[in-house]
């Protein structure tokens, strides 16, 4: 793999209600830009030309040492030599304390047209529940900035169907959120019952009725990933081919998007591609000179 993962903080300032992380892990550790920016100087010089910047929640990065992810995504940018970043989850909940300085870190090339914001449901009162501290209005706000600035950019999500007090009309304003921001991943899971979890002693929904909403949600999310991809027939442009899936080596775009070709590329080759096919998973394209 052409991939190289570095942690940036562990734990996190969240408390979510299913989640059992932070049971594990604890409150926020933030490691220090200086020692994150050796981190990555070392992956790359071992060969990557990917880094992926991960912890269990990017968005509170920094908060505990006076910093913040904006900060550390320009400092690791300005690294010489030719790599890309892979800003990796956060939660929508401090989303505006950085949103506008996320947006200009953005601009740099090396950085990913990509982000990974979990908003698990459309609904305000089920995120309540779940001590999610942030509204769908935020999930909103933040999917029209990013793509009103970076005319291409993916926005992937997570959703959790069948939380105990998901009501019927929760589930709607789950479906309309999707149809409205138009993700193009989505990360679906119907909730299941975690031990020590407060949400694991709530009267729960039965399990026919959170197939049921699953399914929708499914074949929701598949319909608006392919058309998606659909929009990208025809783009030309360069592509990095990082890792290998299912015997076959995928690569992304400037937009991490996962590309196959029927050529047979090497791991860590950036080769020129013109796409000629979409899935509702992956786009499908040609190397050309």
């Amino acid at each position: 793999s052409a991939v190289g993962i570095v942690e940036i903080a562990s734990g996190c300032m969240s408390e979510c209600t299913f989640c059992q992380t932070k049971l594990a892990k604890g409150d926020l550790q933030s490691y220090r830009i200086g020692d994150i920016v050796r981190q990555v100087k070392t992956e790359i010089s071992e060969g990557c030309s990917e880094v992926w910047l991960t912890s269990t929640d990017n968005g509170c990065y920094g908060f505990d040492i006076n910093t913040d992810l904006p900060e550390l995504v320009n400092t690791v940018s300005e690294i010489p030599e030719k790599f890309f970043v892979r800003v990796g989850m956060m939660n929508p909940m401090y989303m505006s304390r950085i949103r506008n300085n996320l947006l200009k870190s953005f601009e740099n090339n090396k950085v990913f047209k990509f982000l990974h914001i979990p908003v698990q449901s459309g609904s305000d009162k089920v995120l309540n529940d779940m001590k999610r501290g942030h509204t769908a209005e935020t999930f909103r706000d933040v999917t029209q900035r990013f793509r009103d600035k970076f005319e291409k950019f993916t926005i992937s999500t997570d959703i959790i169907v069948g939380f105990p007090t998901e009501t019927k009309e929760d589930f709607e304003k789950t479906t309309e959120l999707l149809e409205e921001t138009r993700p193009d991943v989505v990360n679906l899971s119907r909730y299941s019952q975690r031990p020590g979890t407060d949400a694991a002693e709530m009267v729960q929904i039965d399990v026919s009725e959170v197939k049921r909403r699953s399914k929708i949600a499914y074949e929701l999310i598949s319909k608006i990933s392919k058309e998606n991809n659909q929009k990208w027939v025809g783009w030309k442009g360069e592509v990095l081919f990082d890792e290998e899936f299912e015997n076959q080596v995928r690569g992304r775009n400037f937009a991490y998007k996962p590309i196959f070709v029927n050529e047979e590329p090497k791991i860590g080759e950036i080769s020129s591609v013109e796409i000629t096919d979409a899935t509702n998973h992956s786009l499908i394209g040609r190397i050309i000179n």
